[in-house]
């Protein structure tokens, strides 16, 4: 149950820190490159999310071992998503998420214009995140962490 726990508060780390640097750091600096660290800890708060769930579910035999693969632990979860309640607009966001940052670290070029950061893919696929956008991220991810910090105290009321 360490792991889980570990796995719980390194999302809630992230999403704090991802929230932190929305609402208090980028309003300071005014830097629209902050938000690509944003979209970073989003991104790894629900992806820490995300192995918690697939612990547990691996720790009670309900899936069977797989690999560390993301595409093969995105698909295990939305298998497990609706044992926990959890909305399936997860998936899209998780997938949006990544998307991000892979432009980001593969980009030939990224810019701002506007406010808006810009991110340019190899074949020069244009990806634009604003405050907004990233406002609208955090709203939607915030249930889902709170989600899981009401599983890990169910599951250590049952450990106690």
């Amino acid at each position: 149950m360490d792991i889980f726990k570990n796995l719980i508060y390194e999302a809630n780390k992230a999403f704090n820190t991802a929230d932190h640097l929305a609402y208090v750091t980028y309003p300071l600096v005014n830097d629209t490159k902050v938000i690509t660290l944003i979209t970073e800890h989003l991104f790894n708060a629900l992806e820490k999310g995300m192995d918690a769930l697939l612990y547990i579910e691996r720790l009670y035999k309900r899936i069977q071992q797989y690999s560390d693969s993301f595409e093969i632990k995105l698909e295990l979860f939305k298998k497990i998503i609706s044992r926990y309640g959890i909305n399936k607009e997860y998936v899209s966001i998780i997938k949006e998420l990544k998307e991000i940052n892979e432009y980001k670290q593969k980009t030939p070029a990224m810019f701002t214009k506007r406010n808006k950061l810009v991110i340019c893919s190899t074949n020069y696929r244009l990806k634009t995140v604003t405050l907004d956008k990233i406002k609208k991220y955090i709203s939607q991810i915030k249930p889902f962490i709170q989600l899981l910090n009401i599983i890990q105290d169910q599951y250590d009321n049952r450990f106690r």
